[in-house]
């Protein structure tokens, strides 16, 4: 059975989403959003984090 497209993601993802948001590190809003949010820039945020993390394929996480 596949599922429908208007309801929402399947159990699978739900749950895969739930142990990502368990890990501390794993980033919740993007740098853009949380930015966003706080109503400072991006550049302001990265400039807190003495060392940027990145993904595998060098991208800001």
């Amino acid at each position: 059975m596949q599922d429908d497209p208007g309801i929402g993601p399947g159990p699978d993802a739900v749950s895969g989403l739930d142990d990502e948001l368990d890990d501390e590190d794993y980033p919740a809003y993007s740098m853009g959003r949380a930015a966003e949010i706080l109503g400072v820039t991006p550049g302001f945020l990265r400039s807190l984090d003495a060392v940027p993390q990145r993904s595998a394929g060098g991208h800001r996480r």
